[in-house]
């Protein structure tokens, strides 16, 4: 397998930096810019569309997984030309500006042809705890997947180096499942969205010359989730793992999505209450707050290898770890809100 790792981190890692520095040259001249607005935790407008760094490398490489192995042809080939729709619609929302219905409607397309395309997830399983049968729900359920973590993967891009710092760490737990199913296409991918990822990094870690934009962010979201799916059948187990990978991505939105209904909030409105953003608003730097979530990305990967090899005493314990790690997670927002005087920050 290692020949599967080297070649594609390597191509991908140069190609992208190339790419993204083409890009901010690029965004610089035709005024490209991510301005600040109520969302935004960034002071100044910075060049966006970066994201295409991670996307032509890892195009590439599905692509040539689909000529070169028939086993991966199916699987390889939705995923690129879908990813490829995705990335295209948001390259045309970081430059001239999409509404959110036009988004939407792109998306659930696009989750409905991947769903169509390599299969639904019909069984959630975490060994040593339960395993579910979907039934008629399988469908409904594995689209919502595909759209909701596109959404989700966007919502997380808001400050430096998080989102890039997310899929690199998520890549190598996909080189890890691939090695536990012998699938040469999930370390192709892992491997080439991982050093793709570090690519653009280059550029994105604090304090950042480009930003990511929803041309990458929303295909890496897309990218995670066609990658669960495409497991799915032969392996409910890894399928689980592949969320894991990006649980602190999940577990923020999820959390936030629920407090905003709580709290009756508008949900189309701009806003900067994810737990991410909090941590930021009281004091924390980008730096900082990246670090901690590239952190418990790490943990995920650890407890996603246990649940992918169906060592069930450690997948039981890491069930555990995630739901702590989770409550410390907010916990600290909130502790931090208190001790500043900052109750009320989110609402700034």
């Amino acid at each position: 397998m290692l020949n599967y790792i080297l070649w594609p981190a390597g191509a991908g890692l140069l190609i992208s930096a190339s790419l993204v520095a083409a890009t901010r040259d690029w965004a610089r001249r035709r005024m490209v810019m991510d301005r600040p607005n109520a969302r935004s935790l960034h002071v100044r407008p910075t060049p966006r569309g970066g994201g295409i760094g991670i996307v032509v490398p890892t195009c590439l490489a599905l692509g040539a997984m689909a000529a070169m192995a028939p086993y991966a042809q199916v699987p390889a080939a939705w995923i690129a030309g879908v990813g490829f729709l995705i990335a295209a619609v948001g390259m045309i929302d970081d430059v001239r500006g999409l509404s959110a219905v036009t988004r939407l409607v792109v998306q659930s397309t696009a989750a409905v042809l991947i769903v169509v395309g390599i299969g639904v997830w019909r069984t959630f399983a975490w060994p040593g705890l339960w395993r579910v049968d979907l039934g008629w729900m399988a469908v409904p359920c594995s689209i919502l997947l595909v759209a909701g973590l596109t959404n989700i993967y966007n919502f997380m891009d808001g400050i430096d180096g998080i989102a890039g710092t997310q899929g690199a760490v998520a890549g190598l737990g996909w080189i890890v499942a691939g090695n536990a199913l012998q699938d040469p296409l999930l370390v192709v991918a892992g491997a080439v969205v991982a050093a793709s990822c570090l690519g653009f990094l280059v550029f994105n870690w604090p304090p950042a010359s480009i930003f990511m934009g929803d041309v990458g962010s929303g295909f890496l979201g897309f990218v995670m989730a066609a990658l669960t799916l495409s497991v799915a059948v032969r392996s409910p187990a890894i399928a689980t793992a592949g969320i894991l990978f990006v649980w602190p991505f999940v577990f923020d939105t999820g959390f936030t999505l629920l407090r905003r209904l709580r709290r009756r909030e508008n949900l189309l409105h701009a806003h900067r209450s994810h737990l991410y953003q909090r941590l930021v608003l009281t004091g924390l730097s980008h730096r900082s707050v990246t670090m901690l979530y590239g952190a418990l990305a790490i943990a995920g990967v650890v407890v996603g290898s246990a649940v992918a090899r169906e060592a069930e005493p450690a997948s039981s314990a890491g069930a555990l770890l995630i739901a702590t790690l989770s409550g410390a997670l907010w916990l600290s927002a909130v502790w931090r809100e208190h001790t500043m005087g900052a109750s009320d920050i989110t609402t700034q």
